[in-house]
């Protein structure tokens, strides 16, 4: 868990609503950050009845055992359910389409049932909640559309989008990629993550054609070392600040926006966010937490400047301390000392390296060029020290 988004949210009143359309078991693991401080709603029609899903993870949680559609007026559907679970959809499978790849068997229909539908609107208003922060759908075909039957004034301010559409019929009438990145960008969504898939365009008949003149050539080798070609992309959508600005959105949602783009690593948009947060709200405390942590990430990108004959402090006496110290005597890199929180370390030694307090930090630092942390703690011992001295700081 990130203490820092943690506490944020927690001293804001903020539960982020995570909705999770066709949630096959388990929740997204981009996710796990934030769940104990958000409200979570599931959908999965293979369910034999709703059920709560780690209660100890999500602030709220439910997975509910129904089929969310576009379709209003029909309380049931005809489910396809097919080999493969995650194949199954309200679409019937495209086998015209199919049968060019080896995948095919995973989107044979082994029985259609009637399952019941909701709308989402339906769902929100039933937990009493207003909006949704995040959505993850994966449909199975109708992805874009179950995005656009959400009533407007909820669509309109959704700030992170997760879809996987094909870029081949797996379905009849499917909402394709090309469809989806055109909607979306005209309602005021960038692309920020693609995750291509797919698998190998061959025919079965030709598998077995090809077995009788090469018998190595079985299905096991043709998955493993058959070039695969883009069938599907599992695709991420944040909201522009753009629309953001033309649309007037407040403070919850630049702090949420923020939040989203930490957890998906795009640290070049977060940027963007505290300076626009900035121009809007002020230096404020948010700001500020923000921003140390926005350059706690940058930080981690950086390359470990140090080299033969400088001198370092390493932050952490553990097992990854000490992995450090091994790296620096091979390089012939100077270590002053090590710098531990563990009060019962001090005065001790590593290889006749004393381990100090932190409170020496100030008096280290005029006979060193850098402090690097070497700690599973790095992110709290980061914010100890960052204001305590003016030496460059490092993580390892």
């Amino acid at each position: 868990m990130n203490m820092v988004i943690h506490n944020l949210l927690g001293n804001l009143d903020i539960y982020p609503v995570l909705i999770d359309i066709g949630a096959a078991g388990s929740s997204p693991t981009i996710w796990d950050s934030i769940a104990k401080d958000s409200i979570y709603i599931g959908f999965d029609p293979n369910l034999k009845e709703p059920r709560d899903i780690s209660q100890e993870k999500y602030f709220r949680s439910i997975t509910i055992n129904k089929a969310v559609t576009n379709d209003r007026k029909n309380k049931n559907v005809l489910f396809n359910v097919t080999q493969s679970p995650y194949c199954s959809s309200i679409l019937k499978p495209d086998l015209d389409s199919l049968m060019n790849f080896i995948f095919l068997d995973l989107f044979v229909v082994k029985e259609r049932k009637e399952v019941e539908t909701i709308a989402l609107d339906t769902v929100l208003n039933h937990f009493s909640l207003k909006k949704i922060d995040w959505l993850k759908t994966d449909s199975q075909g109708i992805d874009l559309r179950v995005f656009n039957s959400i009533a407007d004034p909820i669509r309109s301010h959704i700030l992170a989008l997760d879809m996987e559409p094909g870029f081949i019929n797996a379905y009849q009438g499917e909402d394709l990629f090309i469809d989806i990145h055109k909607d979306l960008t005209n309602q005021g969504f960038w692309l920020s993550d693609m995750n291509v898939c797919g698998t190998v365009r061959m025919q079965k008949s030709t598998l077995t054609k090809a077995q009788k003149i090469c018998h190595s050539i079985d299905i096991d080798f043709v998955k493993a070392k058959f070039r695969k070609t883009p069938c599907w992309s599992e695709i991420r959508y944040l909201r522009t600040l753009n629309y953001m600005a033309q649309n007037k959105f407040g403070k919850r949602e630049y702090i949420l926006l923020w939040i989203f783009s930490i957890l998906d690593a795009q640290y070049g948009f977060a940027l963007d966010i505290i300076f626009e947060y900035k121009k809007l709200f002020g230096e404020d405390g948010i700001w500020q937490k923000m921003k140390s942590e926005t350059l706690f990430n940058v930080k981690r990108l950086e390359t470990l400047p140090i080299s033969e004959g400088m001198m370092v402090a390493i932050f952490g006496s553990g097992e990854k301390g000490k992995f450090l110290y091994d790296h620096c005597k091979k390089n012939n890199i100077q270590v002053a000392c090590f710098i531990d929180n563990d009060s019962s370390k001090w005065g001790k030694k590593v290889d006749n390296i004393e381990i100090v307090s932190p409170e020496n930090i100030d008096e280290i630092a005029k006979r060193i060029d850098c402090i690097v942390i070497a700690s599973q703690w790095e992110r709290e011992i980061y914010y100890q020290i960052k204001g305590m001295n003016s030496k460059n700081i490092y993580l390892y």
